[in-house]
């Protein structure tokens, strides 16, 4: 999803510095677009399995104050996902 200045979010169902497996856990991302018409990539978070989740597939929501807000596929208490939030 973009934001009001051109800034793309999204996340990765695996990668990130905390290791699920053989992979990482999953991250949310922010790409900022570069002058030269490349992008510059920002890791926001890293999901870490049983505490906050792993797996993230859904979309991204921004609410009015700019936090973004999704779900992961596992992880968390009971193991089956969580809602997570990420302030800016």
């Amino acid at each position: 999803m973009f934001d009001a200045t051109g800034d793309l979010f999204g996340t990765t169902a695996s990668g990130g510095s905390t290791r699920c497996s053989e992979v990482g856990c999953g991250t949310v991302f922010e790409l900022t677009p570069g002058a030269g018409g490349g992008w510059t990539e920002s890791a926001l978070y890293s999901f870490g399995a049983d505490s906050d989740g792993m797996d993230p597939v859904a979309g991204l929501i921004f609410d009015g104050s700019g936090s973004l807000y999704g779900t992961t596929h596992a992880g968390g208490v009971g193991g089956s996902g969580t809602v997570f939030e990420v302030m800016p």
